[in-house]
């Protein structure tokens, strides 16, 4: 029999967890954004998917995979705001989506200006990085510089040549080469090894266990983000947002990597496994239900995703 998984949470000084149903809408907005979605339109979720919902259930009648989509994500709404049905049933939808939409963007930038600061720092946490830049500075730290632009460079482009000139511009399609485990992209198999770097391991850790977490350290004042809203699993939405996107078109195509957001293939069904032995403490014996489960639902519409993936000691 499995052991039961555990957080690998700070100390929390023996203060009481909260749980998420008593946390305020402005924290769940944020736990929405950081493992959902962090640029979807909340007005647009509700609409979309207060028109699916009747056909949710009707099997001769199957959803369009946008609709699908849409409604997954309603659903998510849902089960982390609850309260947002209560606005629904008393049709007053206009008063909690711009609430939610505007908290949802505050903690956006929050998550960007803390990791401008931090990602220096993890950077040169990977062997065979160094720099002298101010830990404080958050300039020069971009596509162009030392020793940010290196792991920041778009795999099959050579970093010392036209990238770092700024002759070369980078699209939202182009995976940077932090994404593969170990750094190492294979033409022939641009799979392998995907969504498995370090340096993304330790940005998802700063953003839902804290930075002391990604800095490889134990002690911390107070719960993470994770260990606040209950977090047991690594989600799609949870490992886009660790890249710190700020193109919303970069954060769809992480997200459409994975696929059906419900019917994940192996691949994905072993990365999101990957994931959670990163982050979570598992037994040694590997919950062949949950697993089982997951692979019954599997779809063949993913190309995703090979390799052992980089692990932080």
């Amino acid at each position: 029999m499995a052991g039961k998984r555990t957080l690998e949470a700070p100390e929390t000084n023996g203060r009481k967890k909260l749980r998420p149903e008593t946390l305020p809408v402005a924290e769940l907005a944020q736990h929405f954004s950081r493992t959902v979605h962090t640029f979807v339109d909340i007005s647009d979720v509700i609409e979309k998917g207060l028109e699916v919902r009747p056909l949710s259930n009707i099997p001769e009648n199957p959803l369009s995979v946008n609709q699908r989509r849409d409604f997954v994500i309603f659903k998510k709404l849902l089960e982390i705001i609850p309260v947002i049905e209560e606005f629904i049933e008393d049709d007053n939808i206009a008063r909690i989506a711009p609430q939610v939409q505007t908290k949802m963007g505050k903690f956006r930038s929050q998550d960007a200006n803390s990791l401008k600061l931090a990602i220096l720092d993890l950077v040169l946490l990977l062997p065979g990085y160094e720099s002298n830049l101010p830990p404080t500075k958050k300039t020069n730290r971009g596509f162009c510089h030392d020793p940010t632009g290196s792991p920041l460079c778009p795999v099959g482009i050579d970093w010392c040549d036209k990238l770092k000139t700024g002759k070369i511009v980078v699209t939202p399609e182009m995976w940077p080469i932090f994404v593969y485990a170990d750094h190492q992209y294979d033409p022939d198999n641009p799979q392998k090894g995907l969504f498995r770097g370090a340096l993304l391991v330790m940005v998802f850790k700063h953003i839902f266990l804290s930075p002391a977490f990604a800095r490889g350290e134990r002690l911390t004042k107070r719960p993470g983000h994770a260990v606040k809203h209950n977090m047991t699993c690594v989600t799609p939405g949870s490992i886009a947002k660790s890249f710190d996107a700020d193109s919303k078109r970069f954060y769809n195509n992480i997200l459409k990597a994975f696929g059906d957001t419900e019917n994940y293939t192996d691949e994905v069904i072993d990365l999101l496994a990957w994931w959670d032995r990163q982050i979570f403490l598992n037994s040694q014996d590997e919950d062949v239900s949950t697993i089982n489960a997951l692979r019954s639902t599997v779809s063949a519409d993913t190309p995703l995703i090979e390799g052992t993936g980089d692990t932080l000691n």
